[in-house]
């Protein structure tokens, strides 16, 4: 298969990511990781560990959309394991996401970047088990759920104290 044999080439990439300052650099390696997602195969259970530990670093200081953004999107894909899942919440991933939901930044392509990251946690929280309910409970306790409504209204209705004062003049 195309990831077989590859594990070498995903410890590259990973340690790219983990030694590197270069901006560039971290966005290509980001959509690397996000192309070897997508493959037929799986990648291995070591490197997609390792990947979101890294990327939840880069989530709780990087604040360059370009590069969260690559990043985001292959945690999207990664969280869909209950692995991943336990990893993901076991090194702060629920709060380092959380944060860059509440990260005051408006710019467009932070637009992109908070809702890659909103698709990340609901991911976490889908499905069905006693594991899922816990993700829910560590995604509300960390402030997930107040953070993905004030991302769903800002959508939908522009900037939250624009849809704020909409409901306030709806209700008088």
């Amino acid at each position: 298969g195309l990831n077989a044999g590859c594990a070498d080439y995903y410890q590259v990439i990973l340690s790219l990511l983990r030694h590197t300052q270069n901006t560039k650099v971290h966005a290509v390696v980001g959509g690397l990781l996000l192309l070897a997602t997508q493959m037929p195969e799986e990648l291995p259970k070591v490197v997609r560990s390792e990947a979101v530990e890294i990327i939840v670093r880069q989530c709780g200081h990087q604040r360059n959309p370009e590069i969260l953004l690559p990043m985001l999107n292959t945690l999207c894909v990664l969280v869909a394991e209950d692995v991943v899942r336990q990893r993901f919440t076991g090194c702060g991933g629920v709060e380092a996401l959380v944060s860059v939901l509440n990260s005051g930044v408006v710019q467009t392509e932070w637009d992109n970047v908070r809702s890659s990251a909103a698709n990340v946690l609901a991911n976490l929280m889908a499905g069905q088990g006693r594991s899922v309910h816990e993700y829910q409970t560590s995604v509300g306790a960390a402030g997930g759920v107040e953070a993905l409504l004030r991302v769903c209204g800002r959508a939908v209705a522009g900037a939250t104290d624009t849809w704020h004062s909409r409901l306030v003049e709806q209700t008088t």
